[in-house]
């Protein structure tokens, strides 16, 4: 079996909070602050599509996570990074990372962001090498 028919990627909703916790908690941060600003986004951000968040599961759970997000950013001063939408937050299990679960997040994210924009940016740290080679 290839490794995209082990997985499915779907459009998370509100129900999917508790399973994604893991995946879109930061080091050292407060899952609580976490599940807050993910029932922000479901309550508000979604809604208006101003976010869109997918999974990748598998029968025994979530294997990764991913978002688009409309940014609101000054183009000049300390963040530098243009109004647009953005690809970010992806984020996948150690076990299944390298086997094509970030690039089929990204594809569905693309795919939903087709319909609304012309452009789309990203940011990430210079040394997330997988995340360059999407």
């Amino acid at each position: 079996m290839s490794d995209a028919g082990r997985y499915h990627v779907r459009v998370a909703t509100a129900a999917d909070i508790p399973l994604m916790l893991e995946y879109q908690t930061p080091p050292g941060s407060d899952p609580e602050a976490t599940r807050a600003r993910l029932a922000h986004d479901f309550a508000v951000r979604v809604p208006a599509e101003q976010t869109f968040l997918v999974l990748a599961e598998v029968a025994d759970g979530v294997v990764g996570v991913a978002r688009a997000s409309w940014v609101e950013r000054p183009f000049e001063g300390p963040d530098r990074i243009p109004t647009g939408w953005y690809l970010h937050g992806v984020r996948v299990a150690q076990g299944w990372r390298r086997m094509g679960v970030g690039r089929a997040l990204t594809k569905r994210r693309l795919e939903w962001l087709d319909k609304r924009a012309d452009v789309a940016f990203y940011t990430t740290l210079a040394g997330n090498r997988p995340s360059i080679a999407l």
